[in-house]
């Protein structure tokens, strides 16, 4: 039998908050999660707990209250769309991050810049622009030192 549940509701989110931990399943496998400290600092993670491939997995959706009840419900359904599909969304969630932070080379500033339609850098068009800045970081070239090259 399938019984319908009546829907929670922000006051209910706030007053398992105010008890302590908290560890909650609303629906979709979206679960209410706070350790005791960031419940009563009133800080709480959406995180949807899925299988994919016959293994458990767990991706965080989001904060709350950053992350409001019906949003993170929304995000869980979009998720849940690409897990049909056989997509692991913590993994691409992850890969994404990954390339957010990867720290580009000098050659790929170069290269990254000379496609901009206004810039004219026949320097930096040469193969053998970036021996100049070789032994030297991407986060320690001042513009100067781009200036004086191109």
């Amino acid at each position: 039998m399938n019984r319908q549940q009546r829907p929670i509701t922000d006051r209910e989110l706030r007053a398992w908050l105010a008890a302590g931990a908290v560890d909650r399943g609303v629906g979709e496998g979206l679960t209410f999660v706070a350790s005791t400290i960031a419940a009563h600092a009133g800080k709480t993670s959406w995180i949807l707990r899925y299988r994919l491939n016959g293994r458990s997995k767990e991706k965080v959706v989001g904060r709350y209250p950053e992350l409001s009840l019906k949003d993170a419900r929304k995000q869980v359904r979009q998720d849940r769309a690409q897990i049909a599909r056989g997509i692991d969304v913590t993994a691409a969630e992850q890969a994404e991050k990954a390339l957010q932070l990867e720290v580009p080379t000098v050659q790929r500033l170069g290269e990254v810049w000379c496609r901009r339609p206004s810039t004219t850098c026949s320097a930096a068009r040469s193969p053998d622009w970036t021996p100049s800045f070789e032994a030297t970081g991407s986060r320690q070239v001042t513009n100067s030192d781009v200036v004086l090259l191109l």
